[in-house]
């Protein structure tokens, strides 16, 4: 249940809404960065789902990747983006629990876990890319022949 889209979606509008309703900015971020990892594992697992449209263990269809998984997976890396390893660390392993009893479950292969995880994750941390300081740059420069880019690091 608690890998559920809805369920996901559900606490994340929460988590804006109060932070909304309290005047905590940082609440009201946090929850409109799920709100958008939610959409955003949707359209892409949905897609997927539709186009390799891979039979589940117990016989349904529509088995790849998990979307529970995913949907977990996106809020706990959100999560982690926003506050860091320590707030991550339970998040991830709720995150993997729900892919597990997705397995236990017969609903999903493993490698639907491991795709919907990877998903999850890769969502939530583009979302929250802005908010993480970086030691270094990536500037586009001028090149013979097309565009280069030069690393720079930060001091």
């Amino acid at each position: 249940v608690i890998g559920d889209g809805w369920v996901q979606g559900g606490a994340a509008l929460f988590t804006y809404g109060v932070g909304r309703l309290h005047g905590n900015a940082k609440v009201a971020h946090t929850g409109s960065d799920l709100v958008r990892a939610q959409i955003l594992y949707g359209i892409l697992t949905k897609g997927l789902k539709l186009a390799v449209d891979r039979q589940r263990p117990d016989g349904g269809g529509h088995s790849f990747p998990s979307g529970h998984t995913a949907a977990v997976f996106a809020s706990a890396s959100v999560l982690h983006g926003h506050f860091g390893w320590k707030t991550a660390l339970p998040a991830y392993a709720l995150a993997a629990f729900v892919g597990w009893t997705r397995l236990r479950d017969e609903q999903h292969w493993l490698s639907d876990i491991g795709a919907g995880a990877a998903i999850g994750v890769i969502v939530g941390q583009t979302i929250t890319s802005g908010h993480r300081q970086r030691a270094w740059r990536v500037l586009p420069v001028p090149a013979r022949g097309g565009i280069g880019v030069i690393v720079f690091k930060s001091s």
